[in-house]
């Protein structure tokens, strides 16, 4: 289905999350959340992307729905890629199928769901790299400080000032 078909059909290109669902995404008061913009506007974006739009959006100086209605408008990368054919997956595969993510019990995901299941698997690796990445680096940072704080003590009782 093309973009104009969907906004024509008000079809949701990805469906609701579960309310506990533990696929955060970076999220802002003042905007729309990643889904809905998907939605909104035809345009899947990665969670990373998405901290783009939304500066985009502050650049721009109109509303909301001024925004997300004329997208293409304030945004010159679009790509539309026509798409047909039969897309397979294992439903066990949790991060292509989304098993699990969305609201409903059994449900199947669709190709630019399975896209965003393996998108926000990602987007999470990357920021659970990162914490511990962040984690090793404030751990070295204490470990030299005592190494240092051992050497002075080291020189003071050996009499070295």
């Amino acid at each position: 289905m093309m973009k104009a078909e969907m906004k024509k059909s008000s079809q949701e290109i990805i469906g609701s999350y579960k309310m506990d669902a533990t696929y955060r995404e970076p999220e802002f008061a003042d905007f729309v959340s990643r889904r809905e913009f998907i939605n909104r506007t035809g345009v899947f974006v990665s969670p990373e992307y998405f901290l783009h739009i939304y500066e985009d959006y502050k650049k721009a100086g109109v509303s909301l729905d001024e925004f997300l209605d004329h997208f293409e408008k304030y945004n010159f990368e679009i790509v539309e890629m026509p798409m047909s054919g039969t897309f397979k997956y294992c439903v066990s595969d949790d991060t292509v199928s989304g098993c699990g993510m969305y609201k409903e019990e059994n449900h199947e995901a669709n190709v630019v769901e399975a896209l965003n299941a393996a998108v926000l698997s990602n987007y999470h690796s990357r920021k659970y790299v990162d914490s511990v990445v962040e984690k090793y680096k404030d751990h070295m940072d204490r470990e030299e400080k005592h190494m240092q704080e051992n050497v002075l003590l080291n020189a003071v009782s050996n009499g070295v000032h």
